[in-house]
């Protein structure tokens, strides 16, 4: 039994052998897979030609349109027309209501396009658009659509309608010398507007209607030994298809996939035959913006929308989709330097950043950061060779993404950037060239995409803010589609021996394959959702009449139709063929749980004859929802499946696992036994670490959440230290406070020798000076978001520094005032060392922001802080040094005692910002003791390799690792959940790990 379509194609053929046929079909690939089933069932298809009714139109209307003096424009250009009209009726004041202040978006510009393009499809005449017009926004898409035709016009161009007009105005003069004898048209041409005129101008010129494969009623048939499922997800959806397909043994050949969704099942596709080595064509192949090269040129555009963000160049860097500089260091290399160098973002920054490497400062610093103290002549020549190869390579980056980067608007401002779809698709050509291309499927992708935005290029617009310009330029490639190497080379959209194919619903069953799968058959896809456009809504179309413009209940009932015809095409396959319906309860159209299209349930009771089947009975019937795991039984098809399967219990959920990786690799099991051990055995004893002393904020970091500490110190996981555009603030805490901490000690070392004369009256503008200068100079490495933020947080600085000239007048004004000594002292753990209880020394490090020396010989180690005094104050409620959360004055005031010979050293905090009230904060000698025994239990517990998390949520506030721990805060910061530290608190009395973190979190006797 043969579908009714290719019976007819068999008799056609028959009753004229030899002459010329002409198949006017709704796509060329429809008419291509038929004319290929035909081949195969005659042997021969001599004469046929495939051909759309646009093609056949543009022949006709060929020499018309040569005499006219007009030529046909393409998508772009008419894309080019539609927006210089929609300029011109702005600028003209023709433009109304919300659709005026909403044209300067890509999103309506599109819309536009559209509504302009579908009217004149249409066949919707100026005149019936304006009788039936009403309201500012239809009135206003008047308006363009009569500037459009004049556009037009004045360019002597021809859109598809005009084309149209022509076939059907000339049509008895060219017929004789266009058509052939033989005109059959193909079911399923549109069914309105000029495309049907024509369809009517040919069978009335004898042109024979092709039988369809399926009835027109979007009743669905019956179908023999009709199969249905639900899955989870499209990717289950199309994973369950094949294993019952693999099940059956079924050639690839033999199976069509026919969906509602392209491209939810094409990605899904592709995966799959990535991960089992199968190979498939695909009517519609994938998304540009889901391979890599769209990925890439989307990277390009983004890093344009973002005001030239260095992330989006490193990310390119680091996917390799931006090609390393040739005898260069490799692209991973670029990446980790040319985020060092802390551009951020505005072409100032960068631009800044290339003049840095001109110099010799770069080449230094890096000298200074990866030279060895104990290099050889021989190492310190490779790594001066190093250095200088590197830096030739970020300027030759830097110069390369410069030259195509053109002017955008920068971040913060309101000066608007105007630009023309015309010069971004010129960048956007020289960029593609820089991207890498690996193999031919993606140099047939490059070819495809180097063609549009060659179209765009030659096509000079008008301009347009930046935002909509780079939104059109988007626009103008989103529908390129693109065939991964999973296909083959030639034709990939065509059903091919050894593949499976992916097609729509408009031409299942084309392939004329023997297994239909019809995939994606929730309401949301099969209703296709409401027509696109809401500046011709349903009113309108209504008001216009259905020859024209369908409405939302003539698409939803076209789907239906189409459903049914492939459900036709199916039962006509006999008792050979089989098709099996299904959808997923993931819709990726509403975000919500999706329901089985009523067609399922039609197309059920139709092949079970059971006029009474009911939704619960489908229920029933599908049983659970296809998934990731196979059901019992099921074809395994990759190494995913066979694992999944060996994992699953009777009723489909996961088992334990475990033993079955203890048999399977018993070798890491056996050296891995638990976390513990394994941490410990990596971490040598604390007093032999070469290299590493400690600092007071690491051994803070371990006393608040030892698990804190492993993550820094151990596994080195330090989070990027990238600029992040704020709009409100320029600089982030950490960075405001160094800069405010450079400040000071600049200050303090030029005013040293003036310590006791701070009331003169030219240091005021002295301390200013160096607020301002430092603050150029970190804003050469910090982007700023606008200069009102720069300036508002430079006046803070400034503030900040004229509260500290204050406090150290009022210093000076004391009879016993300290002398200034030093200021930024580091701390050398081969030098400063900190005494523990039973005579060890801990090599420690850090920065000592100033030590003054008091009248009593005595010294003083000062720190300077930008926040609030409360945070360093000593609780008792809290345990001793606020629970070892407060090392820091008895590791400093230890340390510096060891660098002067012993003398007594005392410690204070310093707060010279408007938070910290111009506070003081002193601690004596004695802190030292209480210290020691607080580092001594950290020691043992770090050789011990316990690194548990804290049983305190509120030290997960401000920790990096927050996101790893599943930490919740509020807007405000706040920790409102920390599961660890939850845990951890739960266990704490009964695990004997956290016995020195209870012991030294507990409350002091008063």
């Amino acid at each position: 039994m043969s579908p009714p379509t290719l019976t007819h194609l068999q008799e056609l053929t028959r009753a004229h052998p030899t002459s010329r046929k002409l198949l006017v079909c709704p796509s060329l690939n429809w008419g291509r897979e038929w004319l290929r089933v035909l081949a195969r069932q005659e042997g021969v298809w001599v004469g046929w030609e495939p051909m759309t009714l646009r093609a056949l139109a543009g022949e006709l209307a060929l020499v018309p349109l040569e005499m006219a003096d007009q030529r046909v424009a393409t998508d772009v250009a008419l894309e080019v027309v539609v927006s210089a009209a929609t300029g011109a009726a702005l600028a003209a004041g023709q433009v109304r209501g919300p659709l005026r202040e909403l044209a300067a978006t890509g999103g309506t510009r599109q819309a536009i396009v559209d509504a302009v393009l579908e009217l004149r499809t249409a066949g919707v005449s100026l005149g019936e658009f304006r009788t039936v017009a009403g309201g500012p926004t239809v009135l206003s898409l008047a308006a363009i659509l009569e500037r459009y035709l004049q556009e037009l016009t004045a360019r002597r161009l021809a859109d598809p309608a005009r084309v149209f007009e022509m076939a059907l105005a000339h049509f008895a003069a060219e017929a004789p010398h266009v058509l052939p004898a033989v005109v059959v048209l193909a079911p399923g041409l549109s069914p309105r507007g000029l495309p049907a005129q024509l369809a009517q101008r040919l069978e009335a010129h004898g042109a024979i209607r092709l039988a369809p494969p399926g009835t027109v009623d979007p009743a669905p048939p019956s179908v023999p030994g009709l199969a249905c499922f639900r899955a989870a997800t499209p990717s289950d959806e199309l994973r369950e298809a094949l294993r019952r397909a693999a099940a059956h043994g079924w050639p690839d050949d033999q199976v069509e996939l026919v969906t509602t969704d392209p491209d939810a099942h094409g990605i899904a596709l592709d995966a799959l035959c990535r991960s089992t080595g199968a190979r498939a064509t695909m009517l519609h192949g994938l998304p540009l913006t889901r391979t890599r090269i769209g990925r890439a040129l989307e990277r390009w555009l983004s890093w344009l929308d973002s005001d030239l963000l260095a992330d989006h160049i490193r990310e390119a860097l680091e996917t390799g989709d931006l090609t390393a500089p040739p005898d260069g260091p490799d692209a991973d290399t670029l990446a980790r330097e040319l985020r060092d160098l802390q551009i951020g973002w505005g072409r100032e920054h960068w631009e800044e950043a290339r003049r840095r490497l001109d110099g010799p400062a770069w080449i230094l610093k890096w000298l200074r950061q990866h030279t060895p103290e104990d290099a050889s002549t021989n190492e310190k020549a490779q790594c001066r060779q190093d250095a200088e190869s590197l830096c030739a390579g970020l300027r030759w980056l830097l110069d390369t993404v410069l030259a195509h980067a053109p002017q955008v608007p920068r971040r913060g401002e309101v000066e608007p950037v105007r630009t023309s779809v015309h010069r971004l698709a010129i960048a956007a050509l020289s960029w593609v060239e820089l991207i890498p291309v690996e193999g031919a499927a993606e140099r047939r992708t490059v070819d495809r995409l180097a063609r549009r935005l060659g179209e765009l290029a030659a096509e000079p617009d008008g301009e347009l803010p930046f935002g909509t310009a780079l939104a059109s330029l988007r626009h103008a490639i989103a529908d390129l589609r693109a065939w991964t190497d999973t296909a083959p080379e030639q034709q990939p959209w065509a059903s091919t021996g050894g593949h499976l194919h992916l097609s729509d619903l408009a031409h299942a069953g084309c392939s004329g394959r023997p297994h239909l799968f019809l995939l994606g058959l929730d309401a949301d896809r099969v209703g296709g959702g409401s027509t696109g456009n809401a500046l011709l809504p349903d009113a309108l179309r209504h008001r216009l009449g259905p020859a024209h413009l369908a409405t939302t209940d003539d698409r939803r009932l076209e789907r239906a139709t189409l459903v049914s015809a492939a459900l036709t095409t199916a039962a006509a396959r006999g008792a050979g063929g089989s098709c099996t319906i299904s959808w997923s309860i993931a819709s990726d159209l509403s975000g919500r749980k999706a329901a089985p299209a009523p067609a399922v349930l039609e197309a059920l009771r139709a092949s079970r004859h059971e006029p009474g089947f009911s939704f619960e009975n489908l229920r029933t019937l599908v049983g659970h929802p296809a998934c990731a795991v196979p059901g019992p039984g099921s074809a395994l098809l990759d190494a995913r499946d066979l694992w999944l399967s060996a994992l699953a219990g009777p009723d489909g959920h996961l088992l334990d696992g475990t033993g079955l990786v203890r048999t399977t690799w018993p070798h890491v099991v056996d050296t891995t036994p638990s976390l513990g051990a394994r941490v410990a055995d990596a971490v040598p004893d604390p007093f032999r670490r070469t290299g590493r002393p400690f600092s007071p904020t690491s051994l803070e970091r371990l006393s608040r959440c030892p698990l804190s500490w492993f993550y820094r110190y151990q596994l080195e996981l330090v989070p990027p230290d990238d600029p992040e555009y704020d709009r409100e603030r320029w600089l982030d805490p950490l960075a405001r406070g160094e800069l405010l901490h450079r400040i000071l000690e600049r200050a303090g070392r030029q005013f040293r020798e003036r310590q006791f004369s701070l009331d003169g009256a030219g240091v005021r503008a002295e301390l200013l000076a160096i607020v301002d200068a430092l603050a150029d100079e970190y804003r050469a490495g910090a982007p700023v978001p606008s200069e009102t933020i720069f300036r508002a947080e430079r006046d803070a600085l400034r503030e900040c520094g004229l509260i500290w000239l204050e406090m150290e007048r009022e210093s000076a004004a004391q009879r016993h005032a300290p002398r200034w000594l030093e200021f930024e002292r580091w701390l050398d753990g081969s030098a400063a060392t900190f005494q523990l209880p039973d005579g060890r020394l801990l090599p420690v490090t850090g920065r000592v922001d100033r030590v003054d020396e008091l009248p009593d010989q005595r010294l003083r180690a000062v720190d300077y802080k930008s926040g609030r005094p409360d945070r360093y104050r000593l609780d008792p409620k809290m345990g001793p040094l606020r629970g070892g959360r407060l090392l820091q004055p008895a590791i400093y005031a230890a340390a510096v005692s060891a660098l002067h010979q012993g003398r007594a050293v005392e410690f204070a905090y310093h707060f010279p910002t408007p938070e910290g009230l111009a506070g003081r904060l002193s601690f004596d000698h004695g802190v030292i003791p209480q210290a020691g025994a607080i580092i001594t239990g950290l020691m043992e517990q770090l050789a011990r390799g316990e690194f548990i998390p804290t049983t305190d949520p509120e030290d997960c506030g401000w920790c990096e690792y927050r996101d790893i721990c599943r930490v919740h805060t509020s807007e405000y910061g706040k920790v409102e959940d920390s599961p660890r530290a939850r845990d951890a608190a739960a266990a704490a009395a009964k695990d004997s790990a956290f016995a020195a973190m209870n012991a030294r979190r507990t409350p002091e006797a008063r």
